[in-house]
């Protein structure tokens, strides 16, 4: 990191911009002593896990978008509740 005195970030304020903006970092002091260091902006969306496994060659993209299979219950057709109660009765009367 390159050092810059605060006097001279004050004077310069334009072109030591310039030059951060170009990727340089540098070191602000003040009479000597650092006081803030001054980098390049980088991105604000970080790296997903996602990201990162397609950098490292772990995961590979999928080419297209799929559409998942619907999964609708499969209903069956019940018998009546009346027809089930009415069946009860009729197997505790042949008892």
């Amino acid at each position: 990191m390159e050092v810059i005195g605060l006097r001279e970030l004050n004077h310069n304020l334009s072109s030591v911009m310039a030059r951060v903006a170009a990727g340089a970092s540098l070191v602000i002091t003040d009479r000597g002593r650092p006081i803030a260091d001054l980098v390049p902006h980088t991105s604000s969306k970080s790296p997903t896990v996602r990201d990162e496994l397609i950098a490292e060659g772990l995961l590979r993209p999928a080419n297209k978008r799929r559409r998942l299979p619907s999964l609708q219950p499969q209903l069956t057709e019940l018998p009546d509740s009346a027809d089930m109660i009415a069946s009860d009765r009729d197997k505790d009367r042949e008892r």
